[in-house]
């Protein structure tokens, strides 16, 4: 039977600082079967993804990696434990039993001189092991407690879920609404891996994913997560209850998978990946003696010597490229100081510049991952043509797509491209022995975090095409959990990266596959940015005429207007009624709603400060504006006014065309006053109302201004931000975000 596969590409994620995936080569296998993993050389082996299905394989980038981490393996004939590690086996094993156990155990059960001395003296790894399971003591008398270890299918259960809690909060400091069921049985249960056996040697070694389940007084207190495969015992994961702390489990739980790969003639014992400039990853290195998987011909080096010098000096090492460098060098080279390696062999080198070329549609083959197959070399070794595959429940050959013969090997959009960077990554021998399958529908976790409202009606999965829009996304959710849409806030649950509900981005361009998971979030009620905001221009727009024409009223007075209070009246009613123009006209939001609560902030602001504040103390007898001014600020400030307005507008339209309707993408704006400033539109306000404050010369309208440029400013350079984060080298860096020199 042949595995189904289906091919991801390359995935980057920024989410996690300091620890970045750029780029990984994903794949997700529905029911994979264990002919095919001997020769998955590219693989090595099954990996989970935190928050991610356990179906998902991937092959992480070494060479442009943070840190680096390598596919290490331990030869279990040759290993001898340290002493610390033995220290561990026999620490654990005298709780297990207690001292008055031993003691009347040693009177009841005595053992001959020599074979107490050669006891003291060896250290039989797989005896000591199970020496304190309950099965393996000798009774009477009772030991201190009852220990058993069983070998179980990676199927859920409470039990099994309340431990993995105590693990994520206590070690790794998770908060309790990041832990969920769902993740948990995605990330340690779902396995492709069928539980399974074969007879190697005249015994029966199991094949498959399992849990090995440590039980003290009938109590889990640990759990290996393992891969039981033809030739190694792959450790996954492993926790413990916190109140076991102290016995050392990670050393335990290493020593009992050594002594299951040695006694099930498993050969290896592979304990993940190891990186070297990580404090936690280090103590691998203790079991000895380690192999590491060189990243570039899948050579086995031992961990040791040059190999571990080498570690310490650069994070990217591979043996095989180490010795081409010195093979080239000549003589004379070979006696100088070593020459440092620029990795100029690798385009992009860096794992930021890898990661743009990616989302731009660059190869694999033209990337060049250390480890994955030429375009030429898999031309020259193999027909992609017939390579199987399924599509809609039939089977056929890549050849007979329509589209076939007109894609391009190099286009990682292309299904020959698509099929191609998969061969590449799994190497020819694995790859004939799977099934591409093609599906455009995919079913996706859905899961309400239990931090915040919870949805009713909320469903488990959705299922929607890969090539619809974001959008069914939030429709698919609304209809079944009849919610309102607008009150949506959904994350992926691999990154926590926004899903946004628009109809320009499909659901395959957002990253979600097959299996993945959704956070959704209730965001409370909502009203519309439109609405928000001709409410808050609103205000203004009314309370000038108010207090203009009832200052008689207000102030008590009949005392006519001066010509500069009519003109600060004109500018302000203008100023407002060309916001609500541009509000019902101009302005395309990338965000449908915000939070009801923010038509209360937004119009409390303006309502007050450019609205009672400003038309007050400008209207009233003993305004500033009330009294005679230099002509020559008058003419300056209606000159700034009238500048500062048509260029905002104009900064509005510009803005306004860089944005299809209906859509969010953002383009690069440039145009009049882009290339001074991040944000030339609040520039141009500003000067607008520096006009306003020399025509009124009202400490009202300077106090406006500073809070307005204050709160602009910030607005401004969060813009800068994500203009720099969205658009890469193509955006021309700004030095001020809102006003030239100064900010």
């Amino acid at each position: 039977m042949q595995s189904s596969v289906t091919p991801f590409g390359m995935f980057c994620s920024n989410h996690f600082p300091g620890f970045r995936l750029v780029p990984v080569w994903l794949d997700i296998n529905l029911s994979l079967t264990f002919p095919a993993f001997p020769a998955v050389r590219a693989w090595h082996l099954k990996t989970l993804a935190i928050n991610e299905s356990g179906t998902i394989f991937y092959k992480p980038d070494v060479l442009r990696h943070c840190c680096p981490h390598y596919t290490i393996r331990l030869p279990v004939a040759s290993f001898k434990p340290s002493k610390d590690q033995r220290k561990a086996v026999n620490h654990w094993n005298d709780h297990v039993l207690g001292e008055s156990y031993m003691k009347e155990a040693s009177r009841l059960y005595p053992i001959s001189k020599e074979e107490k001395a050669r006891l003291k003296n060896t250290f039989d790894l797989t005896r000591e092991i199970h020496k304190t399971e309950l099965q393996n003591v000798k009774q009477p008398p009772e030991p201190a407690h009852r220990f058993e270890v069983t070998l179980e299918p990676a199927a859920f259960t409470l039990e099994k879920y309340e431990l993995f809690k105590n693990y994520q909060q206590n070690v790794h400091k998770e908060k309790p609404h990041e832990i969920s069921q769902s993740g948990f049985k995605r990330f340690l249960c779902d396995s492709p891996l069928k539980q399974t056996s074969r007879t190697v040697d005249g015994k029966e070694q199991l094949l498959g994913s399992y849990h090995q389940c440590y039980r003290l007084d009938g109590r889990l207190i640990a759990m290996g997560i393992l891969d039981l495969l033809p030739h190694c015992v792959s450790g996954v994961y492993m926790l413990y209850h916190s109140d076991y702390e102290q016995w050392q489990f990670g050393k335990l739980s290493a020593l009992r998978e050594a002594a299951l790969a040695l006694e099930g003639g498993y050969q290896y014992y592979y304990m993940g990946y190891y990186i070297h400039s990580c404090v936690k990853m280090k103590y691998k290195g203790d079991y000895k003696t380690q192999h590491v998987l060189d990243p570039e011909t899948y050579e086995w080096h031992p961990l040791e010597g040059e190999l571990r010098a080498l570690l310490d000096k650069k994070p990217y090492v591979s043996m095989s490229r180490e010795r081409r460098r010195k093979d080239n060098k000549s003589d004379e080279e070979k006696s100088t100081t070593e020459e440092q390696d620029d990795y100029s062999d690798y385009p992009r080198p860096t794992a930021a510049e890898a990661g743009k070329a990616v989302k731009k549609g660059m190869s694999l083959f033209d990337l060049k991952v250390p480890g994955l197959m030429t375009a030429e070399e898999i031309e020259e070794q193999l027909d992609l043509a017939t390579m199987p595959i399924r599509v809609g429940g039939r089977m056929a050959e890549a050849q007979d797509l329509v589209s076939w013969d007109s894609s391009d090997l190099k286009n990682p959009k292309s299904i020959k491209g698509v099929i191609g960077e998969m061969v590449a990554g799994m190497g020819p021998e694995a790859a004939w022995q799977v099934v591409v399958h093609r599906t455009k529908d995919i079913v996706i976790a859905v899961v309400n975090p239990s931090i915040g409202r919870p949805i009713k009606n909320l469903p488990d999965t959705i299922t929607v095409p890969s090539d619809a829009s974001a959008s069914q996304i939030f429709e698919e959710i609304a209809k079944a959990s009849r919610f309102s849409i607008h009150r949506l806030r959904i994350t992926k649950g691999s990154d926590g990266s926004p899903i946004n509900n628009v109809r320009d981005v499909t659901v395959h361009d957002t990253g979600l596959r097959n299996k993945s998971a959704l956070d959704v979030k209730d965001l409370g009620p909502q009203i519309s940015w439109r609405t928000v905001f001709i409410v808050e221009y609103l205000g203004p727009l009314l309370i000038h005429p108010l207090i203009y024409f009832g200052r008689s009223l207000i102030y008590g007075t009949s005392a006519p207007l001066s010509q500069l209070q009519k003109l600060t009246f004109l500018m302000c009613v203008a100023h407002f009624a060309k916001r609500e123009f541009e509000t019902l006209f101009v302005h395309r939001f990338s965000s449908a709603t915000m939070p009801i609560m923010n038509i209360y902030k937004n119009s409390g602001y303006y309502w007050l400060l450019s609205g009672l504040n400003l038309a007050y103390w400008s209207y009233g007898p003993n305004s500033p504006a009330a009294r005679p001014s230099n002509p020559l600020l008058t003419y300056l400030g209606v000159a700034l006014f009238a500048i500062g307005e048509v260029c905002n507008y104009s900064t509005h339209l510009t803005l306004k065309n860089l944005r299809r309707p209906g859509s969010t993408e953002r383009g690069i704006p440039k145009g009049l006053g882009f290339d001074l400033v991040t944000c030339p539109n609040y520039m141009f306000e500003a000067m607008a109302w520096i006009g306003v404050a020399l025509v009124n010369w009202s400490l009202s309208t300077v106090i406006f201004i500073i809070v307005a440029v204050g709160q602009m400013g910030v607005w401004a350079w969060k813009k800068e931000k994500r203009y720099r984060k969205e658009f890469g080298d193509k955006y021309k860096r700004k030095r001020y975000a809102i006003l030239p020199g100064i900010w």
